[in-house]
């Protein structure tokens, strides 16, 4: 998996997506929480390989996608994370903590 970035900036309007490997035949989905102000950026997830990708064997899991979009100016931070519905909330397998400031 390419490197998290450890901040990221925004226009309003502008969007960043990055794709984090799935794990979904365990259970585990990816996740978010947005710490602040919820109106700074829009969250959105999608599931799924490329069109055109190579086809992949019974039972992998498929990567997800998320975007995020920067709506009005301000700061927040969104924390990512890859959990298990069915487990209490803080039992994550792994959580970024992403600074992002929308200008």
């Amino acid at each position: 998996m390419p490197d998290i970035p450890s901040r990221l900036d925004l226009r309003v309007g502008a969007s960043w997506s990055f794709e984090f490997p799935g794990l979904g035949a365990g259970g585990y989905r990816w996740g978010h929480d947005i710490v602040g102000d919820r109106d700074v950026i829009e969250v959105r997830w999608a599931q799924g390989h490329p069109a055109g990708s190579a086809p992949r064997p019974a039972g992998s899991s498929t990567p997800e996608v998320v975007t995020v979009t920067g709506k009005r100016p301000g700061t927040v931070t969104l924390r990512i994370f890859q959990r298990r519905s069915w487990e209490p909330p803080d039992q994550v397998r792994v959580q970024h903590h992403l600074p992002v400031l929308v200008s």
